[in-house]
């Protein structure tokens, strides 16, 4: 058991792996990602995970020169040779390397990079106590300024949202969106029951339309 990564198609330890410090990735957060996990030892909902992924890239013009096919065969491979029971895996694209200029217009190379490690799970008191929450003061992204609904690198909002969680001493941050309404945590979607009834999110308030979010409204 252990953590690979693997640049545009070479696995290496992490203590070998470098990027660029000219990848807009990097200096400017340029790029998208998706979070991978498998069930029993196999990828679960990867299709739907990719979709996302191509969706992201459109919505920021970063064109995705890595077929569908070759981005899972090199998580697969990545995952056998870490040779963990259970996987998480990261994928991030970035723009690649270019000027110290904010136009991407110098990036001719994307890049593509896979973390893949053992899946953790939560502890089990999680489960059977819950956890603590609270609002922060941290608004979410204005859908109009940089939309949620883009899952791409630049996570400052949600890193400030969960340094102020933290300070409160509690486990995790629930962000509003600035009219005031409820949006999602930090890393995931909201949900609350009330009376018998299952209540989240609409997509308008600004969120990430999650792929467990929308599995569990079709269980529902």
């Amino acid at each position: 058991m252990t953590t690979l990564i693997n640049i545009n198609g070479k696995i290496m330890p992490p203590e070998k792996a470098f990027i660029s410090v000219f990848d807009h990735g990097f200096l400017f957060g340029d790029s998208v990602y998706e979070v991978f996990a498998t069930h029993k030892g196999k990828l679960f909902a990867e299709k739907e995970h990719l979709t996302r992924l191509r969706a992201s890239a459109r919505a920021i013009s970063l064109k995705i020169p890595f077929t569908d096919e070759y981005l899972l065969e090199e998580m697969q491979k990545t995952m056998e040779a870490a040779e963990n029971s259970e996987s998480y895996t990261r994928m991030v694209i970035t723009r690649g390397k270019g000027d110290i200029h904010i136009s991407p217009v110098s990036c001719n190379s994307p890049s593509m990079i896979l973390y893949v490690k053992k899946a953790e799970k939560y502890p089990e008191e999680y489960y059977s106590k819950g956890i603590a929450i609270s609002v922060v003061s941290t608004k979410r992204n204005l859908k109009d300024s940089l939309n949620p609904g883009i899952k791409t690198g630049n996570y400052l909002n949600s890193v400030l949202a969960i340094i102020e969680a933290e300070k409160m001493g509690v486990y995790d941050g629930l962000m509003l969106n600035s009219d005031g309404f409820i949006s999602e945590c930090t890393t995931s979607n909201f949900y609350l029951v009330e009376n018998g009834v299952v209540k989240t999110a609409d997509p308008e308030c600004g969120i990430l339309i999650g792929i467990t979010r929308q599995m569990l409204i079709d269980v529902a």
